[in-house]
């Protein structure tokens, strides 16, 4: 969707805000929840937001890492709520950039590296000896024009 629809939206709701839907396992019941009931957690706190949200805000914006994180489950639960926002009449923006930031970042590098305390048990959805994060600077950095 183009911008213009975003602006729009802002325009008929008369809001300028856009919710961040990034939960973490700080959010849960248990921090030491499985990545199954950690992404059963995700979708139920960012269904239960869009419900509060809709009519009331024009935009959300879904961001990865926190869901990646968790692996298969949290991707899954990631779609549903990507679906969701968008049947809902929301403009959905899909933040791929969260997953370098704070937690979200923390969450990811747990998913790729395993826990660092010593002995400790780990889910790795990502198994892997490096990650490298990249921006994307539009279509004018690449020399795309239109």
């Amino acid at each position: 969707m183009s911008i213009d629809v975003l602006q729009g939206k802002i325009r008929q709701l008369r809001c300028p805000v856009m919710a961040a839907l990034a939960p973490s396992r700080g959010l849960l019941q248990s921090a030491a929840a499985s990545p199954l009931a950690a992404a059963d957690g995700y979708r139920q706190i960012c269904m239960n937001a869009l419900e509060a949200l809709e009519g009331v805000v024009p935009a959300v914006s879904v961001g990865c890492g926190s869901f990646l994180a968790l692996g298969a489950e949290g991707v899954r639960a990631m779609q549903d709520v990507l679906e969701a926002a968008r049947a809902a009449g929301f403009y959905v923006l899909f933040d791929l950039m969260q997953s370098s930031l704070g937690q979200s970042a923390a969450d990811m590098a747990a998913a790729c590296f395993g826990s660092l305390q010593p002995g400790a048990e780990t889910y790795t959805p990502y198994p892997c000896d490096g990650v490298l994060l990249d921006a994307y600077l539009g279509s004018d950095s690449t020399g795309a024009y239109t």
